[in-house]
């Protein structure tokens, strides 16, 4: 629906119930005049105490018929829907800036409609990454399109909560997937460390210090990047052989974990004990943080010492889409080498919770023992073989 300018709206008396009209457009131009009932004339006896609250009802009104294009929804979205999370509003704000560029200038009725869902369906099939340089523009993996697709049906079910859209389903609901091109399906690769590559970034003459430790914790945890750069001594348990994992640092924000699961305490073997106590008598103390840059303060940039060291190493030794990640799916593919029962595997690893109920939860005391020779028997796979 739409309107032309601001509407204070038409109050009438029918019956006993005050009411005010207003007026409103369709796409075809149909034009339509609902009401709203303002209140009964026992709770406003004059017309003068009804405009009060008819007031009321004529700013929501021009409030929600305001938003009648995608782009003023994407505005509202920025300013009240995102995740707090500033990792995951980031991811966010890429989908967003993406979807309205293509669609900022149509009317979200439009978009609501059979038309707009088939044009909806069909951009998500032909959807290409955007070029870049050495990275010439590619069908959009089906994960990434998901992605979006997420992101979308999340909007317009704020659209509809909002009153910008009347209806009871989520017209993107509607959206298939299916029959994508097979240069869509393609996965990327996963990349992981074998033992004698660890031992090699470990022994890297460019590498710093600190770079050398954060691949340590990394590939004798699981734990991710952003978890590493959100440790501080506080939650390095020396005498318990344990780590906590009770924040994220991103960029230069700090948050919670990423979820409950990932909110947790992980074994530390006495390999990786050492590596950190050496660090913590040599290292610079900045504010607490096991990882601080003497600079700003804060933790590190994740994305920047990735870019800078560990992509340039991944080059040098043959492996592809190297990155801290890549760390984490090290210590899986141990795990998944030595047989650990899959269990201590989602917990080692912080997963949320799966349909299958877990006997013990991931910070349970007890868990946490029965997980550390697991934790042993992977991080044990780190010692460099003599000989």
């Amino acid at each position: 629906m739409k309107r032309d300018s601001y509407q204070a709206g038409n109050l009438t008396l029918v019956g006993k119930v005050w009411k005010v009209r207003f007026r409103e457009s369709d796409l075809a131009g149909k034009v339509t005049r609902p009401s709203v009932t303002v209140g009964t004339i026992e709770q406003y006896p004059t017309k003068a105490k009804a405009k009060v609250k008819q007031a009321e009802i004529a700013k929501d009104f021009n409030e929600r018929v305001a938003v009648v294009t995608f782009d003023a929804l994407c505005d509202r979205y920025i300013k009240d829907g995102m995740s707090a999370r500033m990792d995951t509003r980031a991811s966010q704000s890429s989908f967003v800036r993406r979807l309205r560029e293509e669609w900022g200038a149509k009317r979200l009725d439009w978009m609501a409609s059979p038309e707009g869902i088939d044009a909806i369906e069909h951009w998500f099939r032909t959807l290409m990454t955007k070029p870049r340089p050495n990275h010439p523009a590619r069908p959009m993996l089906v994960s990434t399109r998901s992605l979006v697709k997420k992101v979308l049906h999340g909007m317009f079910e704020l659209a509809i909560k909002w009153g910008y859209l009347r209806m009871e389903r989520n017209p993107i609901g509607f959206v298939s997937l299916r029959g994508l091109p097979a240069e869509a399906k393609k996965k990327r690769t996963k990349a992981f460390l074998t033992m004698e590559q660890y031992h090699a970034l470990m022994n890297d003459p460019t590498f710093p210090e600190f770079i050398k430790v954060m691949i340590a914790v990394a590939s004798m945890t699981g734990i991710r990047s952003c978890e590493v750069l959100g440790l501080k001594w506080e939650d390095v348990d020396f005498k318990s052989g344990l780590i906590w994992i009770r924040r994220s640092s991103v960029g230069q924000y700090q948050d919670e974990p990423k979820s409950e699961a990932s909110a947790r305490r992980t074994p530390m073997h006495e390999d990786l004990a050492e590596i950190l106590r050496t660090w913590k008598r040599n290292g610079f103390q900045v504010n607490g943080w096991v990882f601080g840059n003497i600079v700003t303060g804060r933790p590190f940039r994740g994305a920047a010492l990735g870019a800078y060291y560990l992509k340039p190493a991944g080059i040098r030794m043959g492996i592809a889409n190297f990155g801290w990640h890549s760390l984490r799916h090290t210590y899986r593919v141990a795990m998944r080498q030595l047989n650990i029962p899959l269990e201590a595997q989602k917990d080692l690893m912080g997963h949320s919770a799966l349909p299958t109920t877990m006997l013990y939860g991931a910070d349970d005391p007890h868990r946490v023992e029965e997980l550390r020779p697991e934790n042993a028997r992977i991080v044990e796979r780190f010692r460099k073989k003599v000989g």
